[in-house]
């Protein structure tokens, strides 16, 4: 099994569908940009700690924490 088999979609209530899957190390740009964009707030409510920035060591052991071993890229 590798990652791409634990995709799935889901449909919201609103009838837009959404395609969930794994997180990947190429992914790290992407949430690195999502992470600026939140307020000190809202990072201290969904991550209890205040950093600015996320760091890169913690979203990569992050997503091979969530990737089984046999199926990481």
């Amino acid at each position: 099994m590798d990652a791409n088999d634990l995709a799935g979609k889901i449909r919201l209530a609103d009838g837009r569908t959404l395609v969930l899957r794994p997180l990947r190390v190429e992914d790290l740009a992407a949430l690195r940009h999502a992470f600026q964009r939140l307020t000190p707030r809202e990072i201290e409510l969904r991550f209890l700690l205040r950093p600015r920035e996320l760091p890169d060591f913690d979203v990569v052991r992050a997503i091979h924490a969530l990737i089984p071993a046999g199926a990481r890229c």
